[in-house]
């Protein structure tokens, strides 16, 4: 999951970086609070954090868009089709009175898992035939699509790092849909 841990990788880097910038902030806290700078140095001082924070919230955002970008591009080329790709099994889907049974279209899907034409004949067939809803198979849009809602959870986090939702995330308990090892 190359592209996942890059994401993973760049919040929790940026989620660091926001963590100096708070122990900073409290110093200068603690600075004015005990009269060891003025007013006007104490709010330059927050001043030069709070840019310093946007600029590490802003890179990271940069980096999110970027590898979400790359990971959209690697599955289009992943995706893309040729007639060598099509395995004879694929005649087992039009055969006259054949209806496969669950247990035999599962068998099917894990044969050709990592194939993109069969990938996209199977999930037609299994869109056509009630019975074999339990194998659900993920085409390039749904990879795509997940992936995009993953970046979208680390950009929730980078806004809200003491947020709920951003302990989920930099727990690792937020994963994107349908990746696979390679993605």
């Amino acid at each position: 999951m190359k592209y996942t841990e890059k994401v993973m990788n760049t919040v929790n880097g940026a989620v660091a970086k926001f963590g100096a910038v708070s122990t900073k902030a409290a110093d200068v806290e603690k600075q004015y609070l005990e009269n060891r700078i003025t007013g006007s140095v104490y709010s330059e001082k927050n001043d030069e954090l709070r840019r310093e924070r946007e600029a590490v919230y802003f890179d990271a955002l940069q980096q999110i868009e970027a590898t979400k970008a790359a990971y959209s591009s690697a599955v289009e080329r992943a995706t893309e089709l040729s007639g060598s790709m099509l395995h004879e099994d694929a005649a087992l889907l039009t055969t006259p009175g054949l209806t496969l049974t669950a247990h035999q279209f599962t068998a099917l899907v894990e044969r050709h898992k990592e194939n993109p034409l069969m990938v996209q004949i199977l999930k037609d067939y299994s869109n056509s035939h009630k019975g074999l809803y339990a194998d659900f198979i993920p085409g390039a849009d749904d990879k795509i699509s997940g992936f995009s809602s993953f970046c979208d959870a680390a950009t929730n986090c980078l806004r809200s790092p003491d947020s709920m939702s951003a302990a989920f995330f930099l727990d690792g308990k937020y994963t994107p849909n349908y990746c696979t090892e390679e993605e």
